[in-house]
């Protein structure tokens, strides 16, 4: 399912486990190696990021079809961690939840989405990729 589309860009849900782990590979690269997060110490040698709620969550990427890169998979140049609140009742609740005490807000707002693990490319950042996300 195509969100948007133009010569360059496609914005939609990952498809499958390859682009899952493309859009975690450009989260440890944003995350990681350019802010400086920390990592338990067996993702950092497979150069993901990733956490327990990635496996419930969709995965909105957005790809740059002009990209020359396809040796790590999909050219996955943005994306953002979607959980809709029906899986996250059915789940391990939101991500949020670990951080920040949201019983309040989540029994107020039974449909809700959390928006999360957003970013984009460095190279893309002052294009109109960042825009599509």
């Amino acid at each position: 399912m195509f969100l948007t589309s133009t010569d360059q860009f496609e914005v939609r849900l990952a498809l499958d486990d390859n682009e899952i782990l493309a859009a975690q590979r450009l989260r440890y690269k944003v995350f990681i190696e350019e802010f400086g997060a920390s990592l338990p110490k067996n993702d950092k040698n497979e150069r993901l990021e990733r956490d327990k709620f990635d496996q419930y969550c969709d995965h909105l990427i957005l790809i740059d079809k002009c990209s020359k890169n396809y040796s790590d998979g999909p050219p996955v140049v943005g994306t953002i961690r979607l959980m809709e609140s029906t899986v996250a009742e059915k789940a391990l609740g939101f991500y949020s939840a670990t951080e920040y005490h949201l019983d309040k807000l989540v029994a107020k707002h039974k449909n809700s989405l959390e928006i999360g693990r957003a970013c984009v490319d460095k190279k893309y950042r002052a294009s109109i990729a960042m825009h599509f996300l």
